[in-house]
């Protein structure tokens, strides 16, 4: 058996914390892993510590310890309706083995719990959007460019489930 295959078969745990909450090694292991998949991998120059992570709340999938997946999720607040998600990466040595998709239906889930049906929002590359289509994710609106990549804007409505 593969190293990859056996990843496949381990357990994700997950946390769900507000930046307050996240423990010091969980926050900087996600800061290491999305800089080392956008700014190092995809060559995007732009400032990931773009302060806008003590106003989030953060999803860490860990496997043995290690991360293997996260996310930015930003819920709704002082009147907002929307959802806007981001960040949601795969470290590399966890992908093609679906746990990038028990990311996103964690997502959801979690969404479902503490917001209840709303629009889920993300900017995404535009080479990520058939992707996110597996998931009901729409573009809406025009390409535009974020960190010098074109990206467009997605949006999901998550319908409470029957």
């Amino acid at each position: 058996m593969t190293e990859e295959n056996q990843h496949s078969e381990k357990e994700i745990d997950w946390l769900f914390q507000s930046f307050d909450d996240l423990d010091k090694r969980d926050f900087y292991a996600a800061l290491a892993l999305r800089q080392h998949v956008f700014v190092v991998e995809q060559k995007l120059n732009y400032q990931d510590a773009d302060w806008e992570d003590p106003y989030a709340m953060h999803m860490l999938g860990k496997i043995n310890g290690e991360l293997a997946v996260y996310a930015r999720i930003f819920l709704p607040h002082k009147g907002e309706k929307d959802t806007r998600i981001g960040r949601i990466i795969t470290a590399p040595a966890y992908r093609g083995e679906g746990y990038g998709d028990q990311l996103m239906h964690k997502i959801f889930e979690l969404v479902e719990e503490k917001v209840g049906p709303c629009r889920i929002i993300m900017s995404v590359q535009t080479n990520m959007q058939d992707f996110y289509k597996k998931y009901g994710f729409q573009p809406h609106g025009d390409i535009y460019l974020e960190a010098g990549t074109e990206h467009v804007r997605m949006v999901r409505v998550l319908a409470r489930a029957a």
